[in-house]
């Protein structure tokens, strides 16, 4: 591997010929320094540089089997940390993973390149997490209702608003009716764009005939994380008692991009977004990146 300036060129031959790749990287967003200053203090187990590339864009060509090479196209995640920190000698890692769009299952992983004497850092405990995950992330927020303008918006208003106040950027802001494939087509947009980490949609998470935000967005989640909409009905619960379970807000992760479905009600919004989404964000993609 080789490069500079956020160009890299990755090429390997197995000597078995199970595969081959000539791979471009092209870097499409800044760098993230863990820490905040790309150094991380474990105390007395020492301390490491520590920086990530959270999104590089892949292009070049894939051979498997002995086969011919084919051209491939997707996305890449870089991992790179030295140092002192393991408290019996100093070592380092670099750890890379990249899945291609024309290979959809093909996934080369754990591309690891320790140094000598290295050891793997210790377990990181959730707080430690925290400080290594970006303070800022780029959303989008898409409002889903059949009756609500932009200016009537008040959920999407709210959510907007309360990114900022943690620093975070709206990229955009968009209303939309129930409408299952206008839903979708726009937020796989969204997906696909490398400027978005977080898309966070409001309305359409009941029961009624229009509903379908989960019949809409449900099937492109790769990675579910059941454990928001089992949090979010809890706190429902203490707010408005049973009637909670008939939200369907859900979360997860695609290729990358963290999706979130909230309620249309401005009051669950805000409940949601201050006991769970805002204190998570950065863990959310940092964890979806690796």
């Amino acid at each position: 591997m080789e490069g500079r300036e956020g160009r890299d060129h990755l090429s390997a031959t197995e000597r078995r010929g199970a595969f081959a790749f000539d791979l471009s990287l092209t870097t499409d967003r800044p760098p993230v320094l863990h820490g905040g200053v790309g150094w991380i203090d474990f105390g007395p187990a020492g301390g490491s540089y520590y920086y990530s590339r959270t999104r590089m864009l892949i292009e070049g060509s894939l051979a498997l089997d002995g086969g011919d090479p084919v051209a491939v196209t997707g996305i890449a995640w870089f991992d790179h940390q030295w140092g002192d920190f393991i408290a019996v000698g100093a070592g380092g890692w670099g750890l890379g993973d990249g899945r291609w769009r024309s290979h959809r299952h093909t996934v080369i992983p754990s591309a690891q390149r320790p140094t000598p004497n290295a050891r793997y850092n210790p377990p990181m405990s959730h707080a430690e997490h925290h400080a290594t995950s970006p303070s800022t992330v780029r959303c989008a927020v898409l409002a889903i209702s059949d009756t609500r303008t932009r200016d009537t918006d008040t959920s999407g208003a709210a959510i907007a608003e309360l990114l900022s106040a943690a620093g975070h950027t709206v990229h955009e802001r968009l209303q939309l009716p129930d409408d299952p494939e206008a839903v979708r087509l726009q937020v796989e947009a969204w997906i696909a764009f490398p400027g978005v980490d977080v898309v966070i949609t409001t309305g359409g998470t009941g029961l009624t005939a229009r509903d379908s935000t989960h019949e809409a967005l449900a099937g492109l989640i790769e990675k579910r994380l059941d454990g928001f909409g089992e949090l979010f009905r809890m706190l429902s619960y203490h707010e408005i008692g049973p009637a909670a379970m008939l939200t369907r807000a859900f979360a997860g992760a695609v290729r990358g991009t963290i999706i979130i479905a909230l309620p249309g009600a401005e009051a669950a919004v805000r409940l949601a977004m201050t006991k769970l989404v805002v204190p998570e964000l950065g863990h959310l993609v940092r964890e979806a990146r690796r």
